[in-house]
C-alpha cells in the first residue's frame, strides 16, 4: 500500500506529467501481461487477447502502464484458478474501449458502485484506505483522466468483473 500511497501523493501534488507518445495498445497489454506472467501461471490462467496490433493511442506509456499493471494484477488474483482472462479493444467513432474481463470471484452491485463512483475527495479517502484496491481505482481514475479517458466497472458475485478503460481519441 505504500507504493499506491506514493504514486497517488505524486499525481495528487502535480508532479507527474504525462508525455503522450503514440503506443501500439496491443503491444503494451502485451509488455504488462509478461512482466505479470507468475501470476498468471501460479493462477493456471489461459490469456486470450483480442487487440488490433495496429491499434494506437495517444498516451503516456508509463503511465497507462500503471493502469494496466493494477488493473490486472486484480483480474488477476480475483480470477478462479484454470480460468480465463480476455482482453479486447475496440474503436468507436472517437474512443477507444479497452475492456479486461476476468471469470473470477465478482463483486456485488454496492461495491461495483462504490468503484465506479469513488473520486479522490481527500475528506473521503483515508476512510477507503482500508481498501487497497480502491487506492489503485483512484490511482487509475486519475491516470485515466490525465488522457481524457475513464474506467468503469461491471460485475456479477461469482461471475467476475469487467474493467473498461475508455481512451479518447486525442488523449488530454
Amino acid at each position: 500500500m505504500l507504493i499506491e500511497l506514493t504514486e497517488w501523493s505524486e499525481i495528487e501534488l502535480g508532479k507527474v506529467k504525462p508525455k503522450f507518445e503514440e503506443v501500439s495498445l496491443a503491444h503494451l497489454v502485451y509488455e504488462i501481461l509478461g512482466n505479470l506472467r507468475g501470476d498468471i501461471l501460479n493462477k493456471k490462467l489461459k490469456t486470450n487477447v483480442n487487440v488490433s496490433s495496429s491499434l494506437n493511442i495517444n498516451c503516456d506509456r508509463t503511465l497507462i502502464g500503471v493502469v494496466l499493471t493494477h488493473v490486472l494484477e486484480n483480474s488477476i488474483g480475483y480470477s478462479f484458478s484454470e480460468g480465463n482472462l480476455n482482453i479486447e479493444a475496440e474503436r468507436k467513432e472517437n474512443q477507444v474501449t479497452l475492456k479486461i474481463i476476468d471469470y473470477g470471484m465478482g463483486m456485488v452491485k454496492e461495491k461495483v458502485d462504490l468503484l465506479n463512483q469513488i473520486e479522490t475527495k481527500k475528506s473521503e479517502l483515508w476512510s477507503r484506505l482500508k481498501c487497497t484496491p480502491c487506492l489503485d481505482v483512484i490511482i487509475c481514475r486519475e491516470i485515466m483522466k490525465m488522457h481524457g479517458g475513464s474506467i468503469q466497472f461491471s460485475s456479477q458475485p461469482d461471475k467476475g468483473t469487467t474493467v473498461y478503460l475508455n481512451f479518447s481519441e486525442t488523449g488530454s
